[in-house]
């Protein structure tokens, strides 16, 4: 038993490793895509002139279906089915999170937040995908988890 479970205890470090090196930081990641889906979702954009379709076009080309994943996030809210995060505490690039599972997987998000004891010093490794949610692009499919 003892062998099992020191077997346990040198695979256990190898996956979370593994799924650190597919995470970027949070600051200055989460920045950059925030800026590439209002570009892509035409916020901030003169809908009326004829030459900003061509730049959300060229915004939108190769983002969907790209999968993101970043580490040590900032919460910032929660919604029925969405998290939103932010790269920094001061960061006004908020990104939000459709969850995978939609309310189940707020829920369980919730839960495991709360376990934490100290809530305010919380961050959020987070894995989605880009996809169109709705009438515009977005982080989806999202898998968070919180942590000190």
């Amino acid at each position: 038993m003892k062998n099992y479970l020191f077997l346990l205890v040198a695979v256990l470090p190898a996956c979370k490793s593994s799924e650190a090196a597919d995470s970027t930081p949070c600051d200055p990641g989460a920045s950059d895509l925030a800026k590439h889906l209002d570009a892509a979702n035409g916020i901030g954009m003169d809908l009326t002139d004829p030459k900003t379709q061509p730049a959300i076009d060229g915004a939108k080309a190769g983002l969907e279906g790209k999968r993101y994943a970043f580490k040590n996030c900032h919460f910032d809210s929660q919604g029925t089915d969405t998290v939103s995060f932010a790269p920094t505490t001061s960061s006004s690039a908020i990104l939000d999170c459709v969850m995978a599972g939609g309310e189940a997987g707020n829920k369980a998000f919730r839960q495991a937040a709360m376990k934490l004891d100290d809530q305010d010093k919380m961050k959020l490794d987070v894995s989605g995908v880009v996809k169109q949610h709705g009438t515009r692009l977005a982080l989806t499919e999202c898998t968070i988890t919180p942590h000190l």
